[in-house]
């Protein structure tokens, strides 16, 4: 006769709502905060414990349950699901949560909390020991983390935060596993504390400390050695866990051409972004082939590389890759020599140095660059040209550039207004995230999309043209797009990190 497997099930608190991850978590819970490629935290939890074979997986839920459940619901059919609610969560903690869930404390139970992503690998080794468990990172001491103390016979005997470096054994990464026996204790001590104590706002960990203190439970801790884990608690969690995580940052050595955007990237303003030189710096020392890609049309080729040489950057002016290059070649290419130009002084000498007529009375068409000295009677005069159905063309899309003291208008508030005088777009525009701004470098060095890497603080340009051609994506947090913005796009990064000078490790 066959022995019975154990009924092995894991009970999840993820009944907060992580007001250190606002304002992500004004609109989705905190478990559902998405990590490495838009998975969320509870995504990974699930899949650790799928794959492990354990279906069985209570959720305690509190604010904005509903979105957990559809989300659980939807995406892992195969699990049993079963949800506990807390109603209360706004003035209780993850202990009140466990206390709800009471009624699954049988059998074999794993326990964690609802924001933290580890290998499952975790939950395999901790399977193959009998013994109640702790799971346990014994190469860190976090401040943020609860620690552990371990006596002679290797039981825990204390778990607090507030146990001191010399005393301390490891983190607890916030993974429990109990037997039958050990259950049966903390369920008459959970009574204890919430019932007739009346203590509704305490972590599970202090439940725990009461026990290991008493002696009245007998638990090891398991060893992670160098298996991954994360707890996320903030924003520095995120960009922790995407280092720890995201396996296509090994891809980023295998990349033979970086596209670099520049404002947001490695500038904002005349200022450079902390360390963004030596990131340039590093990839000549590894002679590593780079293109510096501006969609900002106010400025020419010479203009550009002038400033960022000035800035400390060692580059060269052929590093620099502008959509006004790629559209003069197409006007060039359809022999379009008469336009009507909408660019400051600066930009309309480079067209003229070019073979460019201006002409505002019989153009052969309308050509609109990031114009910093535009105003009304140009404006009128482009409007009443487009009217006529003239070929319209525009460098590039983007409605903010980054400067020193914020954001300011850039050309695509310009194409709006164009747009509701006219009813018309541009017919092409050839700046990020269309790909003809980098397809001819791409053939001159005889490369594919996976040779190259594009990073840039935009997903609607840069991550949007590297996720059209395939090529490896890296979103920086330095410039216009916020952490909470990629929560609520559908244009997704590969990788995201909090400024480009963190990519060196992985070069």
């Amino acid at each position: 006769m066959t022995k019975k497997k154990p009924n092995i099930k894991a009970i999840i608190l993820a009944g907060g709502k992580g007001n250190r991850l606002s304002p992500i978590t004004d609109r989705i819970p905190k478990s559902l905060v998405s990590l490495v490629n838009g998975k969320p935290i509870l995504g990974y939890q699930i899949e650790s414990l799928l794959r492990n074979n354990i279906k069985e997986i209570v959720i305690c839920v509190g604010y904005k349950p509903k979105s957990i459940i559809k989300f659980c619901e939807n995406n892992y059919p195969k699990a049993d699901f079963k949800f506990v609610f807390n109603e209360n969560y706004k003035k209780t903690n993850n202990m009140y949560g466990l206390y709800l869930t009471r009624e699954f404390l049988n059998g074999e139970v794993f326990i964690m909390n609802g924001d933290v992503i580890f290998s499952d690998k975790i939950i395999s080794g901790m399977l193959a020991v009998r013994d109640s468990l702790i799971a346990t990172d014994t190469s860190q001491y976090l401040r943020e983390s609860m620690k552990i103390k371990v006596d002679n016979e290797g039981f825990i005997s204390d778990i607090s935060k507030e146990i001191k470096k010399n005393e301390s054994y490891g983190c607890s990464i916030d993974v429990y596993k109990f037997n039958k026996n050990d259950l049966k204790i903390i369920k008459k001590e959970l009574n204890e504390i919430i019932e007739e104590e009346k203590e509704l706002n305490l972590w599970t960990e202090v439940l725990l400390q009461r026990l290991f203190l008493k002696k009245k439970i007998q638990v090891k801790f398991f060893n992670i050695q160098n298996k991954k884990w994360w707890e996320i608690d903030d924003f520095n969690d995120l960009n922790e866990a995407e280092k720890i995580f995201n396996k296509k940052l090994k891809g980023i050595k295998k990349r033979k051409l970086f596209l670099i955007d520049g404002d947001g990237t490695l500038m904002l303003g005349n200022k450079i972004i902390e360390k963004a030189d030596d990131f340039i710096n590093h990839l000549n020392k590894k002679k590593i082939r780079f293109c510096i890609l501006s969609n900002n049309s106010s400025k020419t080729k010479r203009e550009h590389y002038n400033r960022l040489i000035s800035a400390g950057f060692n580059i060269k002016e052929d590093n620099i890759l502008l959509p006004i290059e790629s559209l003069i070649n197409h006007l060039i290419g359809k022999k379009i020599k008469n336009i009507y130009l909408l660019a400051n002084k600066k930009v309309a000498d480079y067209f003229i140095s070019k073979g460019f007529n201006f002409d505002s009375q019989k153009p052969e068409a309308v050509v609109l660059t990031y114009d910093t000295e535009i105003n009304y009677k140009k404006l009128v005069q482009a409007t009443l040209l487009i009217q006529k159905g003239l070929p319209y063309f525009a460098t590039h899309t983007d409605n903010l550039c980054p400067a020193k003291e914020g954001f300011v208008p850039d050309i695509g508030t310009f194409i709006k207004v164009l747009e509701m005088s006219t009813g018309r777009v541009p017919d092409r525009t050839f700046g990020k995230p269309s790909k003809e701004l980098i397809i001819p470098t791409l053939k001159k060095y005889h490369l594919t999309p996976k040779d190259c890497i594009i990073i840039g603080d935009r997903l609607y340009t840069d991550i949007k043209m590297a996720n059209d051609l395939g090529i490896l994506s890296v979103l920086v947090l330095s410039g216009a797009t916020k952490r909470e913005d990629v929560e609520f796009s559908k244009t997704k990064p590969d990788i995201i990190v909090q400024d480009i000078n963190q990519l060196i490790l992985f070069i």
